[in-house]
């Protein structure tokens, strides 16, 4: 069958209804009035259409035909090194901007730069007296550390007044606490607000301030923890003149100390110095329960910390703590302690109770305990033919037995005599009261007598 024109027709339009139908539909929006007044031109123009056909197909012909130029090769005219012969002193670690000559400043150069608190005190102490001392570094924080340990002397001397005090009046304060815990055990507050009112008039009036014996221990403990800050800091960063600026075995002082010498020391020293009665110097009452555990588990905690703490911390803590054992010594003297106008140390006597076997042997001292022989004492007297009087020889040193009953009898004698007294005396004084009491009463009875009768006769 031949087909007929109508379908060649058809075939030809469907074309251009498809470009059509193509290019309505991918307009996004209605244009606005606003958006119609501005004269350009859309996309869906077919002008527009076929002049962007013809330079397409024109850009098409030209990059067909036009020559392709070759891409330059690069050459790189320096050779790689040797891995085999490359070591890490070929290497440049140096960074920018980082100062490598030591001056003031230079730990807040480098990063440590702690504002102006205690920390910042302590780091630019150690700083000085590394640069300008010329002190290596472990020199300049032993000396800092001794440093600080003398300008806190003054205040341990007022917390050694206050805790000497605090210690010879324990018979005193003892039975208050032990009454002010049974009240607080059960439940009587009023009794107990009245025991610590009592316990605080005679701390005042002894003269002990707690605000001294509490403000030593926590100024220690800011300079030690701002000093554990810094010298962590310069360890951890680290400080590169810190590692070779240590001594003898501890040579770099951001590593541990391997053979544990610093830390033993530490420990021995705390033993020692909390027996000796703390960095006061006064020995203190506590119990045994309490003593041990500071005496043994203080310095075991210390030695368990400080394995683990770099060089530059156990040259500070040593330093310290061999400062604070020497100032328990000083103070622990009784003519240093009357240089700077502080009371004696006081001695806990020792317990009058027997602390092992029960049986306690008899003392020298007792003279009853060595009796001597005397013979017989015949005295012959009218009524009687014959006395016969034996008695043990007084001990030397012991006054007759006839002398101290006559002076107990003086004695005895005395006190009734003051007590019959006072008793007479108290008698006269409360009869003589009750007599004008009774006089006043009968005068006052006779006046309304009187004026009653004077009421009845009118």
């Amino acid at each position: 069958m031949i087909p007929s024109r109508g379908l060649h027709a058809l075939k030809s339009i469907a074309p251009h209804v498809r470009i059509q139908t193509r290019n309505i539909s991918i307009a996004r929006t209605i244009p606005s009035r606003s958006q119609l007044r501005v004269a350009t031109p859309f996309i869906t123009q077919p002008s527009i259409i076929a002049t962007t056909a013809i330079a397409s197909a024109k850009f098409r012909r030209n990059a067909s035909t036009a020559p392709t130029s070759q891409p330059e090769t690069i050459t790189n005219t320096s050779p790689l090194p040797n891995i085999d012969t490359l070591t890490l002193d070929d290497i440049d670690f140096s960074t920018p901007g980082v100062p490598t000559q030591e001056g003031i400043g230079y730990l807040k150069e480098i990063g440590l730069d702690f504002g102006w608190g205690p920390t910042a005190i302590i780091e630019w102490t150690i700083e000085h007296l590394h640069i300008s001392a010329g002190l290596p570094w472990w020199g300049s924080i032993a000396v800092a550390a001794a440093l600080f340990r003398v300008l806190t002397f003054p205040l341990f001397l007022r917390s050694a007044h206050s805790a000497a005090k605090q210690n010879a009046l324990h018979s005193i304060f003892d039975p208050i606490n032990e009454r002010l815990k049974q009240f607080q055990k059960e439940g009587n507050m009023a009794a107990a607000q009245a025991e610590t009112q009592k316990l605080m008039a005679a701390r005042r009036k002894a003269g002990i301030g707690l605000t001294d014996m509490l403000i030593p221990a926590v100024v220690q403990g800011v300079v030690g923890f701002c000093s554990f800050r810094l010298l962590r800091a310069m360890s951890v960063l680290p400080v590169p003149g810190l590692r070779d600026g240590g001594f003898s075995w501890l040579t770099d002082l951001t590593v541990p100390d391997g053979f544990l010498i610093v830390p033993t020391f530490l420990a021995i020293t705390t033993h020692v110095m909390i027996r000796l009665g703390g960095e006061t110097g006064s020995s203190t009452t506590m119990n045994p329960t309490m003593q041990k555990l500071l005496f043994w588990g203080m310095p075991t905690l210390i030695f368990a910390v400080t394995i683990f703490q770099p060089g530059a911390l156990c040259v500070w803590f040593g330093v310290s703590t061999f400062m604070a054992l020497l100032q328990t010594f000083v103070l622990q003297s009784n003519s240093t302690r009357r240089i700077f106008g502080l009371p004696p140390v006081y001695k806990k006597p020792k317990s009058a109770q027997p602390t092992g076997n029960t049986f306690v042997g008899p003392q020298p001292s007792q003279g009853y305990t060595r009796p001597t022989y005397q013979a017989p004492n015949l005295r012959r007297s009218k009524n009687e033919s014959k006395i016969i009087d034996t008695t043990l020889a007084e001990p030397k040193g012991a006054t007759p037995k006839s002398s101290n009953t006559t002076s107990k009898k003086t004695s005895l004698l005395t006190q009734m005599t003051s007590s019959v007294t006072d008793t007479v005396k108290n008698y006269n004084a409360e009869n003589k009261e009750k007599r004008l009491k009774q006089l006043e009463t009968k005068r006052k009875e006779d006046a309304i007598r009187q004026a009653f009768e004077r009421r009845r006769q009118s």
